[in-house]
This record gives C-alpha cells, structure tokens and sequence, in this order.
C-alpha cells in the first residue's frame, strides 16, 4: 500500500555530465506527471514520461532533470554553421539596401538563439538515436522512481496503521450501539405506556396500542444500518491488505459509511445513540482524510 505523498533524487555521472532527478508526488484524485527536462535532451521525455505512468497508478508527479557539466571535463561546442551562413547572408542583404555600416559583432553573432550548444553526441551519431547519456538519464531515472516508491511505501505504511486504528474505533462504537438497542426499545415501550395512561377517562384498546409501538420501533430500527456499517468496514480491513491501488475504493466506502452513520442519527430517539452516532460521523471524516492520501 502506498501513499500518494513522497520524495526522491537521485544523480549520477555519465561521460562529462552530472545527471540529477528529482521527484516529488503529493495527491492528486487521477495520474498526472509534470516532467521538465532540458531542450538538449528533449529525446529523453517520451520514454521518461512512459516510465513513470508505469510505475504509478494515482497522484501528481513532478520529475524534474537537471544536467551539470562535471568540473575539469572536456567540453566540445557546436557551431551551426549553416544557421551562421544564413544570418550572414542575410546582413549582407540588408547592407546592400541601406548602404549602411554592419552592427553584426563576434559578441552578437555568438549569442544568438541556437549559434552555439554544447556537442553531446559523436560525429555522425544521429540525435534521435539512443546516446550513452540519453541511457544514464533513464538509468537515473530508474533509481529516483525506486526511491519515490519506498518513500510513498513508507507513508503507505504509516497511514495504515492509522486506518486499522480509526477502523477499531468504529467497530467499537457500532457494538456499542447495538448493545444500547434493547434498552432504548425498552424505554420507548415503557414511554409510550406511561403516556396513554396519563390520557383522563380514555380506554386504549391493547391491540392498537401494540400497533403503534410496533410503527414507533419501526421507524427508529437501524439495525440494517449497524449490518451495512459492519459489512463495509470488513470490506475495508480487507482492502488494507491488497497488494493492488485501493485508495479510490476505500474513499468510495467512506462515503457508505458516512451515509450510514447520518441515517443512525437521524433515526435515534435516544440521547446515547445519537452521541455514539456523531462519534461515528467524526471518525468517518478522520478515516476519509487519511484514505485521501492513500493510492
């Protein structure tokens, strides 16, 4: 089980470049990755980007790639000379119109978008091909998101032990409704009884008197509601244990429980019941904060 929240960075050298990820994820309700990697490496997004749909199921990933220049190393620069060529040409077009002096200086013509990269692939390499650094930054890759897995496992692990808490909490609570059930029966038969005895001079008949304590049990019985609260908080221990993203599923059955706990409320009669019936609600949103972090 895993949760949605976590951190990783993971770096390593390949030829001349430090390679760095880092990764952070926190909830989200869907998948959803925000991937940044330099335009020099822009071959690396696809497959990066497929790598980490393939290892998470919810939450919003950020991944972000840097690349440093290892201290000391050779570095070889690429000029476009045909992008040169052409900026030239187009000077001399311009000189010829206007007969006026060239403001093309060495500073200007080396600063322009695109002039000058650092040369990262051998001669004749093709740039959508596989390079030895386009693998380490994969590789690295393979390592942050393993990271990223054993911190939200980690979480994970946490926010279980929390849930089984909350889930114990509520099992008590709805035992201990059900044993106030035959009390608070009993006094609602004997309310009732004082009531129509208090009436002056008035014959009830014993037959409609046992229909109406009949109809008034009726409609404060919540044992279904109590059956249903227990069924799905079985159904939740057991989801705790899956090896499969259950999170939707478990915010799915808190919102059952939610509904279940209202309908107590709003049937009790009796003032320990409808206690014990807020307590249940206040769990139950306690439960759904933490499930909402869950995958």
């Amino acid at each position: 089980m895993q949760s949605m929240t976590g951190f990783s960075r993971a770096q390593r050298v390949v030829g001349s470049s430090r390679v760095a990820w880092r990764l952070k994820s926190v909830n989200q309700r869907y998948l959803e990755v925000g991937l940044r990697v330099p335009e020099e490496q822009a071959e690396t997004e696809l497959p990066a980007r497929r790598k980490l749909q393939e290892n998470f199921h919810r939450g919003h990933v950020d991944a972000v790639l840097t690349l440093e220049t290892e201290p000391n190393s050779e570095r070889q620069m690429f000029l476009d000379e045909s992008l040169l060529a052409a900026l030239l040409k187009l000077e001399n077009r311009l000189l010829e119109q206007d007969e006026g002096r060239s403001s093309m200086t060495m500073d200007c013509i080396l600063r322009w978008p695109g002039m000058v990269r650092e040369k990262r692939h051998a001669e004749g390499e093709a740039e959508e091909e596989a390079t030895p650094l386009s693998q380490g930054i994969l590789a690295c890759l393979d390592e942050a998101i393993s990271g990223l897995r054993q911190s939200r496992l980690a979480e994970g692990a946490r926010l279980k032990e929390l849930v089984e808490g909350l889930l114990g909490e509520m099992t008590a609570l709805v035992a201990g409704i059900r044993q106030e059930m035959p009390r608070v029966k009993s006094h609602l038969e004997n309310r009732l009884r004082e009531r129509v005895q208090e009436l002056p001079g008035q014959v009830v008949d014993a037959g409609r008197l046992a229909q109406e304590l009949v109809y008034l049990l009726t409609r404060m019985d919540i044992d279904e509601e109590l059956d249903r609260l227990t069924i799905h908080l079985k159904e939740m221990e057991k989801n705790l244990h899956s090896s499969t993203p259950v999170g939707r599923r478990l915010d799915f059955l808190c919102q059952e429980l939610n509904r279940e706990a209202n309908t107590i409320c709003s049937k009790s009669q009796d003032g320990v019941v409808s206690q014990l019936g807020v307590e249940l609600k206040v769990i139950v949103e306690k439960l759904r904060e933490q499930v909402q972090n869950l995958e």
